[in-house]
């Protein structure tokens, strides 16, 4: 088996194309490093001191050269302590029912017709607009977000 072109590796802080040990690194880069030697350590895979020495050489590296041989010996260069795709937050209800953007102005019209009609009679009328709006809601809810659910075919 042959091994992985480095460029394709998740992370450039741990893997380099051969050739760049010359190029400066960014700070992104010594924190993505000194987070995996963290994790070594918290694995038991480093001494508290090793991971202590190893992190102060990654804040004061300044080429990809510096940081190369503070993962080397760690299992997979250390590229599975890497933090995992960071978590995108979670999407607004707008968002995530993008077809439930037409029941906020839809509720509104209800509600006012409610709030005229009950002045207009001098009282307070029975809230009505809550039926339809559930309704729609419901319906629209259940067929989950962005279309994906059920009552929902894969054909476009």
């Amino acid at each position: 088996m042959h091994s992985p072109d480095p460029s394709a590796l998740p992370s450039p802080s741990l893997a380099y194309p051969p050739g760049t040990e010359h190029i400066r690194v960014s700070d992104a880069e010594r924190e993505a490093v000194a987070r995996v030697i963290s994790r070594a350590a918290g694995e038991g895979m480093l001494t508290l001191e090793e991971a202590d020495e190893r992190i102060r050489q990654a804040y004061a590296a300044r080429t990809r050269g510096d940081l190369m041989p503070l993962t080397a010996d760690l299992p997979d260069g250390g590229r599975r302590l890497l933090d995992p795709e960071p978590k995108k937050r979670n999407a607004g209800w707008l968002v995530k029912y993008p077809r439930l953007a037409w029941l906020v102005p839809l509720a509104a019209l209800l509600i006012g017709i409610w709030a005229v009609t009950s002045i207009a009679a001098g009282e307070v009328n029975y809230f009505w607009p809550v039926w339809p709006i559930m309704f729609i809601g419901f319906a629209v809810i259940h067929r989950g977000p962005r279309g994906h659910g059920p009552g929902t075919s894969d054909r476009s």
